[in-house]
């Protein structure tokens, strides 16, 4: 049986909180070493008090998922689309597709994706954006595996370092 097999994604709970922030911060080190500052990376730790609060507070919309094998080794994370220039009421955003570098190319990241884009309402929301950094290539050919392209929008993240980040977008029913 492979991995992948061993796996079930099921919603996030409070105390997943630890698990996710530790996952995502080692996800964060490992794929974005070079695109984001070191300084940042150093020292960022997945924001566990912030994870806690996000499953605490969820907005009407909002899903959190986690893949588990025994342990918790993927998150991700969708609400209704912020941006200014998209509707909340048709366009969803996946914010957060994260796995733990032990289980990169495992198809961990793929289900996760897939089970969030599959709860999706149809008949409500019409298309999904994410946002990524622009020199990831790994990421953007995992998000492009799943129908996602650049639609034109780009910002940067100073935070980061700063980051030159991309949206991506796809139809809900691709």
């Amino acid at each position: 049986m492979s991995r992948v097999e061993q796996m079930w994604i099921r919603p996030a709970v409070p105390d997943d909180a630890e698990a996710i922030a530790e996952l995502n911060a080692a996800a964060w080190k490992s794929a974005f070493a070079g695109v984001v500052s070191d300084e940042y990376l150093s020292s960022y730790d997945g924001a566990p008090q912030r994870r806690r609060e996000d499953l605490l507070t969820m907005s009407p919309g909002a899903v959190q998922l986690v893949a588990e094998d025994g342990i918790v080794v993927g998150w991700s994370m969708g609400h209704p689309c912020e941006d200014e220039d998209c509707d909340p009421n048709t366009v969803y955003e996946a914010r957060s597709c994260y796995v733990a570098p032990t289980h990169w190319r495992s198809g961990t990241g793929r289900r996760l994706m897939q089970h969030l884009l599959a709860g999706l309402d149809r008949y409500r929301w019409q298309e999904v954006v994410l946002w990524t950094p622009r020199d990831t290539t790994p990421t953007r050919a995992f998000y492009a595996t799943l129908g996602f392209k650049p639609d034109g929008k780009t910002a940067v993240m100073d935070r980061l370092g700063p980051v030159p980040i991309v949206r991506l977008r796809r139809p809900v029913e691709a």
